[in-house]
């Protein structure tokens, strides 16, 4: 069971994930529009941006907050 504090941190890190996220996307989108001057480039890599690194952020998240495998077993040995 999660602590009230574990799920509170969750979520307040899944919110600056997302909204780095956003912005990082919104960068890279400009970035394109800019360079290329089509709009249809720029929202596709905004897009595929925003998965990218939506992807790299949960991955990280998840590795964080998962519960470890020996939180759920007793010891093998107590001392």
């Amino acid at each position: 069971m999660q602590t009230f504090r574990t799920v509170v941190h969750f979520c307040f890190d899944a919110a600056t994930a997302l909204l780095y996220t956003a912005s990082i996307a919104i960068a890279f989108a400009a970035v394109a529009i800019i360079s290329t001057k089509a709009l249809a480039f720029g929202l596709l890599t905004a897009a595929l941006s925003f998965f990218v690194v939506a992807t790299l952020w949960g991955l990280k998240i998840w590795r964080r907050y998962r519960p470890s495998p020996s939180a759920s077993r007793p010891p093998l040995f107590a001392h």
